[in-house]
């Protein structure tokens, strides 16, 4: 086996596992920006625990 046959498959095997890498990030955001379009997002759990606590309920 020659240095350049060793090479080219080093060569190959890191393009794949950067193009599996590229793949799971561009899933993820994908991922994100479809809970985000049904309704979901982001949101900060302090901001709503203090607004949940400013609520009054009504008086009856």
């Amino acid at each position: 086996m020659s240095q350049l046959t060793v090479l080219d498959a080093e060569r190959q095997s890191r393009q794949a596992s950067l193009d599996l890498a590229q793949a799971t990030a561009t899933r993820l955001a994908d991922s994100a920006a479809l809970l985000q379009a049904l309704g979901g997002g982001w949101w900060d759990e302090e901001a709503q625990a203090s607004a949940a606590s400013t609520v009054t309920p009504a008086v009856r």
